[in-house]
């Protein structure tokens, strides 16, 4: 029998190719996820949101505390990423 070292490699030989994305060798469907990005560095923040917004994600974005504090109060947020 063969060893794994990480958990999700049990998986990766079993994922399907389709219109998913696949991390890891788990299948999810990115336009489901929202996500917040939090990063005080504007060039960042823009290469990172549009990093997951080409990805297919829903992107919210923001460069302080606050403002993120708001989009969440206002918004369904699956993830957040931040510094």
């Amino acid at each position: 029998m063969k060893s794994y070292t990480k958990p999700w490699e049990k998986r990766k030989d079993k994922v399907q190719k389709s219109n998913c994305n696949a991390i890891e060798g788990f299948k999810f469907v990115s336009s489901n996820f929202n996500i917040l990005i939090v990063e005080d560095s504007k060039s960042l923040n823009m290469i990172i949101t549009d990093s997951f917004t080409k990805s297919g994600f829903k992107c919210f974005s923001t460069d302080s505390v606050l403002g993120a504090k708001s989009i969440l109060l206002a918004n369904e947020i699956n993830y957040v990423v931040l510094d």
